[in-house]
C-alpha cells in the first residue's frame, strides 16, 4: 500500500522516471509509520530538518540523466539519486517528521541536519557536516572538512581528518578526535573524550564528571567546573595546557613534566604546600576531592581561576 501510494505521489508530482528524466524532482508522502531516512549521495548537498507534518518532503535538483530513487524497507524510506549503473550527484531538501532517525552518506557532499530528536548518523568523505538537534546517538565524520554539532541529547561522536570539530550545548558522553584540525567543546554537560595530533583542544564553560583531553604538537584549554568524584587527565608533548578553574574547587591535582614549566596561581591552593618530587607535583585545591592529572614534556602548564 505504502508504495502504491508513493509511485501515486511520485507520478502526480512529477517526479523523475526512468523513461521520463527531469530537472527536478518535489515530491510529498505520508509517512505512514516510517522512522527513518537514509540518504546517500555522491556529491552535492544534502539538507534535512524536521517539521510538524507526519508527512515526507523529497525536492532534489540533478542531472536529467539521474532519477532519483525512493523506496521503503521496513520502517527505513531511501533516498538514492541514481542512473547508468551508479550513485549520481544531486543537491536535496528533505522535510522529515521530528521524530525521525536520519542516516545520511556522501563522498563530495557537504551535510546538514536540524531539528529532528532520534538517531543522527552523518558520514561524508570531503565536505563539512552540521547537525543540530538529535538523541540517543548523534555521529558525524569527514576526511577533509568541518564539524559542527549543537544541541545534541545523549552519545556523541565527532571524527575528522583535517577540520575544525565544534561540539556546543551538549548533554552526554562525547568523544572527539581529529588528526590537524581543533577541537573545541563549549556549554555542554556529560563526560568528554577529545583527541587530536597536531591541533588544539579548548574546552569551555564544560561542566564534566570526566574529561580526557590530549595532544601531540597543540595546546589545551579547559574552561569548565569539576564534580567531587571526577577525573580530569591532560596530556601535550610541547604545548600548552591551561586549566581556569574555579575558586570553589574542590579536587587533588597532579602535575607532571620532564623539563617543562608549572605555575599553579589558583587561590583554592595558596594554603596548600605542593609536595614534590622529581617530575612530579601534588597540590590539594580547596576541600581535595576530584583528580586532575596533568602531564608535558616540555611544555607549560598553568592552573589559574577565571579572569586571571
Amino acid at each position: 500500500m505504502f508504495l502504491e501510494a508513493l509511485t501515486a505521489g511520485l507520478a502526480a508530482a512529477g517526479a523523475v522516471t526512468a523513461t521520463a528524466p527531469v530537472q527536478d524532482t518535489d515530491t510529498t508522502f505520508a509517512a505512514q509509520g516510517a522512522s527513518r531516512l537514509d540518504v546517500e549521495n555522491h556529491g552535492g548537498q544534502i539538507v534535512v530538518e524536521a517539521w510538524d507534518r507526519d508527512e515526507i518532503r523529497v525536492r532534489a535538483e540533478h542531472s536529467r540523466r539521474r532519477h532519483v530513487e525512493i523506496r521503503r524497507s521496513g520502517e527505513t524510506v531511501y533516498v538514492e539519486a541514481a542512473g547508468n549503473g551508479f550513485s549520481g550527484v544531486a543537491d536535496y531538501h528533505i522535510q522529515v517528521p521530528a521524530r525521525f532517525d536520519v542516516s545520511v552518506e556522501g563522498w563530495q557532499t557537504t551535510i546538514t541536519v536540524e531539528g529532528t530528536t532520534g538517531r543522527i548518523d552523518a558520514e561524508t568523505f570531503t565536505g563539512s557536516v552540521s547537525v543540530t538537534g538529535g538523541r540517543d546517538r548523534v555521529s558525524a565524520s569527514t576526511v577533509a572538512g568541518s564539524l559542527s554539532i549543537a544541541g545534541a541529547r545523549g552519545d556523541v561522536n565527532a571524527e575528522s581528518v583535517s577540520g575544525t570539530i565544534r561540539i556546543a550545548d551538549a548533554e552526554g558522553w562525547i568523544n572527539a578526535e581529529t588528526m590537524s584540525g581543533t577541537i573545541r567543546v563549549s556549554d555542554s554537560r556529560g563526560s568528554v573524550v577529545a583527541e587530536t595530533v597536531a591541533g588544539t583542544v579548548v574546552l569551555e564553560g564544560v561542566a564534566a564528571t570526566s574529561v580526557e583531553a590530549t595532544t601531540v604538537g597543540g595546546s589545551i584549554e579547559f574552561k569548565g567546573e569539576t564534580t567531587p568524584d571526577g577525573e580530569y587527565y591532560f596530556n601535550t608533548h610541547g604545548g600548552r595546557i591551561l586549566l581556569e578553574l574555579p575558586s570553589s574547587t574542590d579536587a587533588e591535582l597532579e602535575v607532571y613534566t620532564a623539563s617543562g614549566r608549572v605555575r599553579v596561581d589558583h587561590p583554592a591552593a595558596a594554603a596548600q604546600e605542593g609536595r614534590s618530587r622529581r617530575y612530579r607535583s601534588t597540590y590539594t585545591l580547596g576541600a581535595g576531592g576530584a583528580l586532575i592529572e596533568v602531564e608535558t614534556y616540555s611544555g607549560t602548564i598553568v592552573v589559574r581561576p577565571p579572569g586571571s
